[in-house]
């Protein structure tokens, strides 16, 4: 069980974070990341969009965590 206030995050969602991190420090582009990521274009814009408006929180799965 994970403590309050922290994320758990999956290893894939960990290189996301990195990637995205690349991206945002413009080392890469998001036609790069989303071939390194094995993801879509497309896909990958949605992802980062969501992980600059949440952070780390915006790449785990939504549905973790529920019963």
């Amino acid at each position: 069980m994970a403590k309050r206030g922290t994320i758990e995050m999956s290893k894939k969602e960990r290189d996301s974070q990195v990637t995205f991190e690349r991206v945002k420090r413009k080392e890469m582009n998001l036609r790069e990341a989303a071939e390194v990521l094995g993801i879509s274009y497309r896909q990958s814009r949605r992802r980062y969009r969501r992980y600059r408006a949440d952070g780390a929180a915006g790449l785990v799965h939504r549905l973790r965590g529920s019963v």
